[in-house]
C-alpha cells in the first residue's frame, strides 16, 4: 500500500506534468530566477513539518491561468503571489479560470467557474477586512504598552464581518481564523497584564477558554482552519503562566524561545496539554494531539518527546493520515539526534566556492542557520565572535548557512557584519535542504558537529548561553553537560 507521502510525491509529479514546468516545491522559484512566480499550495497536514504540495502557475500575458487541481471533494487552496495569499475553491473535476491584475493583487482577482460567486463575495470582504487590519496595526503600540486600546473590539468586528460573508460556506475558514486571531490577542492581553499587581491571570485565562468554547474554536473545522492547528493557541496559553520570566530570573539573563522550550519543558507541556480538556470531538482531539506531538518532536528534548509519539499511536491509530505523518516526522527526527552522522551538504559561499560538510572534517563545527531579518540570530553574533576568537581553528569552526530568500539582503548583511567564518547561502527559506533535513522549525537554529562527523548537539546550545561550557567540556574530553 502506498504511503501518504508516496501519494504526495506522485501528486507533485502530476503537477509537473500539468504545468509543464518547475517542481512541486519553492525550488521552482529559484530555478526560474523569478522570486515572484505564482504558485498554488494545498494545505499540508502540519504547517511547519509536513511536506508542502505546490503547483506552479504559468500566467498568460493577460494575467490569466487555468487552475486544474485534482480534488476528491470541495477544497480550498491558496494562490501565492508577491508575498500575498488568495483563496481558491476547487470543485472536483471542474477547473477554474482565474485572472490576476498583477498591479493590484490580491485585489481585482476574477474567477470563472463554479466558485465565481463566492470569489466575488471574497473581493468585497477583502477590502473591509484590510481596513480592520490597518486599525489593528494602529492599536498595537498601545496594546503592547498595556495602555487603553480597542484592539480586541476590532478583532470582534473582524469575526462579525467574516461571519456575515462566509458562515455556512466553504470560506467559513476565514470566520474561524478571525476567531483564532481574536483569542490569541486575548491571551496576549492576559500575558501582558499578568505582570500588573493585583491582576488575576488565572481568571483571565479561564475567561478566554470559555470564549473559545462559546465560539466553537475547539471543533475540527475550526482547528483545521487555523494557521497552525492548536499550536498557536496552546503556545499563547502557556505563555500566560510567566515561565519565561521566571526562568530568565533564575538564570540571570534573557533567554531565547528555544532555551525556554528546553528548560521549561515540563511546565509548558503541562499548560498546553490542559487546553485539550476543552475538545469534545474525537477527531478534533486527534488533530490537536498530532500538532502537539509534532511540535514536541521538533523542539523539545527528544527523550521526553518520544514517548508522546508512541502514546499517540496507541490512542489514535485509526486516523491514518495523522499517524502516518507523525511516523514520518518521528523517523526523520530520530535520524538527526546526537550520535547520528551529520547531513552532507554542498552550498556556495560568498566567494562563489562550493563548500561541503567534508571540508570541515576533524574539528567541531557549529552550523548556524540564520537570516538577516531574524533579530535573535543577529543578537547571537557578538557571542559567537567571542567564542570564535577563543578557540583554535583546528578545534572549532562556525559555518553560517543563510536561508534568506533575498540574496542581495544576505550579501549586504555579510558585508555589514564581516564575520571571519564561512558564509553560505541557499535562499529557499524554511525549505532549505539542510535546514529541513535537520528538521529545523525556526531560526536561529544550531547544530554542533563533532570531530568524528557525528551530531553532538541539536539546537539545545546558544553562544549567548551554554555553548562555551559545552565546548570546554568537549575539548577537555570530560563529556558535554
Amino acid at each position: 500500500m502506498m504511503s501518504l507521502y508516496g501519494i504526495m510525491r506522485n501528486i507533485c509529479l502530476l503537477f509537473i506534468v500539468m504545468a509543464a514546468a518547475g517542481a512541486c516545491t519553492r525550488d521552482y522559484q529559484a530555478e526560474t530566477g523569478n522570486p515572484e512566480q505564482p504558485y498554488i499550495e494545498r494545505q499540508p497536514v502540519h504547517y511547519k513539518y509536513a511536506p508542502a504540495t505546490e503547483l506552479p502557475v504559468i500566467l498568460n500575458e493577460d494575467g490569466s491561468f487555468r487552475a486544474d487541481v485534482p480534488a476528491d471533494t470541495l477544497e480550498v487552496v491558496t494562490l501565492h503571489y508577491f508575498n500575498e495569499a488568495y483563496p481558491l475553491l476547487i470543485h472536483p473535476g471542474e477547473p477554474l479560470d482565474v485572472y490576476i491584475n498583477r498591479a493590484r493583487f490580491p485585489e481585482n482577482v476574477t474567477v470563472k467557474g463554479p466558485s465565481a460567486e463566492l470569489n466575488e463575495l471574497y473581493q468585497h470582504f477583502l477590502v473591509q477586512d484590510q481596513g480592520l487590519r490597518q486599525e489593528i496595526r494602529k492599536e498595537l503600540p498601545e496594546f503592547a504598552a498595556d495602555e487603553p486600546n480597542d484592539i480586541l473590539q476590532i478583532h470582534k468586528n473582524q469575526i462579525e464581518l467574516s461571519r456575515d460573508y462566509f458562515e455556512g460556506t466553504p470560506f467559513d475558514i476565514f470566520m474561524y481564523r478571525a476567531i483564532g486571531e481574536y483569542l490569541l490577542r486575548a491571551l496576549g492581553e492576559v500575558q501582558i497584564r499578568a505582570r500588573e499587581a493585583g491582576y488575576d491571570a488565572e481568571a483571565g485565562r479561564q475567561a478566554v477558554l470559555e470564549e473559545a468554547v462559546e465560539m466553537n474554536f475547539f471543533t475540527l473545522r475550526s482547528l483545521r482552519a487555523q494557521r497552525a492547528g492548536i499550536r498557536d493557541f496552546t503556545d499563547a496559553y502557556s505563555k500566560t503562566f510567566g515561565v519565561k520570566d521566571s526562568l530568565s530570573e533564575t538564570y540571570g539573563r534573557e533567554l531565547t524561545v528555544y532555551d525556554v522550550l528546553i528548560l521549561g519543558y515540563e511546565d509548558l507541556n503541562a499548560a498546553r496539554v490542559s487546553v485539550l480538556d476543552h475538545i469534545e470531538e474525537e477527531e478534533a482531539l486527534a488533530h490537536a494531539h498530532m500538532y502537539l506531538v509534532a511540535e514536541r518532536l521538533g523542539e523539545a528534548p527528544f527523550d521526553k518527546a518520544e514517548s508522546t509519539y508512541f502514546e499517540f499511536l496507541d490512542h489514535y491509530a485509526e486516523y491514518d493520515g495523522y499517524a502516518e505523518f507523525l511516523t514520518w516526522h518521528y523517523e526523520g527526527m530520530k535520524s538527526v539526534q546526537p550520535g547520528q552522522p551529520a547531513l552532507p551538504f554542498s552550498i556556495e559561499d560568498d566567494n562563489g566556492y562550493t563548500r561541503t560538510m567534508d571540508d570541515f572534517t576533524g574539528k567541531f563545527v557549529l552550523l548556524d542557520f540564520w537570516a538577516s531579518w531574524c533579530l535573535p540570530c543577529l543578537h547571537e553574533f557578538p557571542h559567537m565572535q567571542r567564542l570564535y576568537d577563543k578557540y583554535d581553528r583546528d578545534d572549532f569552526e562556525i559555518v553560517a548557512i543563510s536561508i534568506e530568500k533575498d540574496r542581495q539582503a544576505w550579501e549586504n548583511a555579510v558585508k555589514r557584519y564581516n564575520h571571519p567564518w564561512p558564509q553560505l547561502h541557499d535562499g529557499d527559506e524554511f525549505r532549505q535542504e539542510t535546514f529541513a533535513g535537520y528538521r529545523g522549525g525556526g531560526i536561529p537554529f544550531y547544530i554542533l558537529i563533532g570531530r568524528d562527523g557525528r551530531i553532538e548537539r541539536r539546537n539545545d546550545i546558544r553562544a549567548s548561553f551554554n555553548l562555551e561550557e559545552v565546548m570546554d567540556s568537549l575539548l577537555n574530553n570530560i563529556g558535554s553537560p
